[in-house]
């Protein structure tokens, strides 16, 4: 009988909190507040210069596991956690929903409107908490992985120069509920799409894969195929 109150009170508890969160509206102060209901708001203790993505402050749009959206977010990715960290006057702190998609509404030119999802298969260190940039979404999906690693450890990926750090940048297919990683070259795309029109839209169009608008246009036509 006791543990039938208990988890009346809990969902009780659970229903209250969400009434809150929709009357006063799903903002960044909102996803702080249920974010502290739900059992704490953690500090962000990382300090290391180039380490974020953005490396400033956006705006954000977040979607949690459960559809609730959350706008007008002040933060960026920690990219050593993996976390969203939320930026307030007066501190900055781990988000520690289950966010499932982020949308920087409002950042500079080279993310502007940018998405970042999670939830796709483990593959190498990441995990289904991941994040990574949608390129092309669809039957396949390109992604872009960025990871944070010091200069003296960098032995993979293609390095951006962020600060006195570079930021590692890796692309992968996600189709058929597999996860593959692409080179460079991303020609391992060509062995994964085999339809002639794919072949023939290469060749028409003179794409180069390398080239990352290129593989957005290659993996785009291929979804728009019946």
């Amino acid at each position: 009988m006791k543990s039938v109150l208990l988890l009346v009170f809990s969902l009780f508890l659970s229903a209250s909190l969400f009434a809150q969160l929709f009357e006063s509206g799903n903002t960044g102060e909102a996803i702080l507040r249920l974010t502290k209901s739900s059992g704490g708001l953690p500090k962000n203790m990382n300090n290391v210069p180039g380490s974020f993505l953005p490396e400033f402050i956006c705006t954000a749009s977040l979607k949690t596991t459960d559809g609730a959206v959350f706008k007008s977010v002040n933060g960026h990715i920690d990219l050593i956690s993996n976390n969203f960290i939320i930026t307030t006057k007066e501190e900055d702190y781990v988000c520690t929903l289950p966010v499932l998609q982020i949308v920087f509404d409002s950042c500079d030119a080279k993310l502007q409107g940018a998405v970042f999802e999670s939830g796709y298969p483990a593959i190498y260190q990441q995990t289904s908490k991941s994040f990574y940039r949608v390129l092309a979404a669809g039957k396949a999906t390109l992604l872009k992985y960025y990871s944070f690693t010091p200069p003296d450890a960098n032995k993979g990926g293609y390095a951006i120069v962020s600060g006195n750090n570079p930021l590692i940048e890796e692309y992968y297919l996600y189709t058929d509920w597999h996860m593959y990683k692409l080179d460079k070259s991303k020609s391992k795309l060509t062995e994964i799409f085999t339809s002639p029109a794919v072949k023939e839209y290469m060749t028409t169009q003179k794409l180069k894969l390398r080239n990352e608008e290129d593989a957005i246009k290659l993996v785009a036509y291929y979804n728009s195929l019946q």
